[in-house]
């Protein structure tokens, strides 16, 4: 596949950064990883012909705004994580529309978009099946649930990355000792089902 953009990928060592470098390499797609922090097992890759590594989102934005500032078509940018999407999305600064980020013409369009709550309602207004999902918080009124479920949070909150990704509880008991334990943010509870 031929572009005129560049590709910009731009991540952590782990395995949602590796996921998109081997899927545009796979495509032939070329890109340049920008490796926030040192990595080993994405830069090994045989796909990532091109590495750059920052110390940290401060620096990546400083390389991003000096490096490709004349490009004459925007670049595009791949990040891999909620974390990072949040912080371009809301990074105010107007030199920083030269790249394109997908989903952020309007600051916190990417934020509403990656709310897991928020996305499942858009796949369910396109017609593909999911699970019955309620969004809930620590107060909400959970008596007629189904079991088992999942939770799960509708964002990553700063300082939360890795509070949980999801959990099965099997019972109320499980459920309720779960949401006793969170802050109260809000969350998507999701009713399992075996058809």
């Amino acid at each position: 596949m031929e572009i005129s953009n560049k590709v910009l990928v731009c991540g952590t060592d782990n395995l949602t950064t590796l996921g998109i470098v081997r899927e545009l390499g796979s495509q032939k797609i070329p890109f340049t990883f920008i490796s926030i922090g040192k990595s080993q097992v994405v830069a090994s890759s045989v796909y990532c012909k091109e590495v750059i590594t920052v110390n940290n989102f401060d620096a990546c934005v400083q390389h991003l705004k000096s490096a490709y500032c004349n490009e004459s078509h925007k670049p595009i940018l791949i990040v891999s994580s909620d974390r990072l999407a949040y912080m371009f999305d809301s990074y105010q600064d107007s030199d920083f529309s030269m790249h394109i980020l997908p989903c952020t013409k309007n600051p916190g369009t990417l934020l509403f978009y990656t709310n897991k709550y928020n996305m499942q309602l858009l796949a369910q207004e396109v017609g593909i099946n999911c699970l019955e999902s309620i969004k809930i918080n620590r107060n909400s009124e959970l008596d007629a649930i189904t079991y088992p479920c999942f939770l799960k949070p509708c964002i990553e909150r700063k300082g939360h990355y890795n509070e949980f990704k999801y959990k099965i509880c099997k019972n109320k008991n499980e459920l309720d000792a779960l949401i006793n334990k969170l802050n109260n943010f809000n969350f998507v509870l999701e009713i399992y089902r075996t058809n």
